[in-house]
């Protein structure tokens, strides 16, 4: 009964411990290592008390509610009630996300939620190790896309009659140039090179006839592989808006990019030479 009550105690403090860790790092706030501990204990504590408390469930959940909120006034300590209670929001959401990751498997291993069949310890805590390691990815992924929203931009490309507008996203580590004019160039992806140039057919493509495009001419550009040849070509005005400001480049150089653009949805990378000549 012993090895018992250490190995409960041990895996209640580490769910407390990791989902008070997840809901710190969704809201990219500094905690307290002393708090978290402290916090986590008690969590564990009342965890312990929980299988010998006999009440009905309806109590038992406002039992564990307020003990949730408890857990949350130890850890996170600031004299904002709201933000108190967004963290309280925060922990009890992913104090489900843990429990019916863990209920899922029992069920999947079982067939039932019998509580005379509990998952072994050490299960439950890879288990919710496992949770920790994606819910941290998910969280990474949407710290990189929210770091990277701030470099797209809405462009409106006008050309031979044809406007488009669209998203664009500003590559710092674009810096294709033009070997004979020394311009920068930014590229499109294969839809917009279509909608701007509706002259140019795939027979010319395949054919390597540029006459259907404006100052069309074939450019060398190194790549990870070696040397490749990319389409380059100009439109009409190239219009960036950022936030309320308008920037317009007349006469900017595109390449029709040969990869994937992936992220935003966007159909363009801009140089960024284009934007510090406007």
């Amino acid at each position: 009964m012993e090895i018992y009550i250490e190995d409960v105690l041990l895996q209640n403090f580490l769910v407390t411990y990791l989902v008070i860790f997840i809901v710190f790092l969704f809201l990219n706030e500094q905690r307290l290592l002393v708090w978290h501990f402290l916090a986590s204990f008690l969590g564990a504590g009342f965890a312990m008390l929980y299988p010998i408390i006999h009440l009905s469930p309806a109590i038992m959940l406002v039992l564990k509610m307020l003990v949730g909120y408890i857990i949350t006034l130890v850890c996170y300590r600031t004299k904002s009630q709201k933000k108190q209670m967004f963290f309280y929001v925060m922990f009890m959401f992913v104090t489900a996300i843990y429990g019916g990751i863990t209920l899922f498997v029992q069920f999947s291993i079982y067939g039932n939620f019998a509580g005379d069949k509990k998952l072994p310890s050490i299960i439950s805590i890879i288990i919710v190790l496992i949770t920790t390691y994606f819910l941290k990815q998910v969280k990474d992924r949407l710290y990189q896309k929210k770091q990277m929203s701030n470099f797209v931009f809405k462009v409106i490309i006008k050309n031979d009659g044809t406007i488009v507008k669209t998203l664009a996203y500003l590559d710092t580590g674009n810096v294709l140039c033009d070997p004979s004019t020394n311009l920068p160039i930014s590229l499109v992806n294969f839809k917009l090179f279509s909608c701007l140039n509706k002259k140019f057919q795939v027979q010319d493509l395949l054919k390597k006839n540029l006459d259907n495009l404006k100052d069309g001419k074939y450019i060398n550009v190194k790549t990870i592989t070696g040397e490749d040849s990319v389409i380059c070509f100009k439109v009409d005005s190239l219009e960036i808006i950022d936030n309320q400001n308008r920037y317009v480049i007349q006469n900017p150089s595109f390449a029709l990019s040969k990869v994937k653009m992936s992220g935003f949805d966007c159909d363009m990378i801009l140089n960024p030479m284009q934007i510090k000549g406007v």
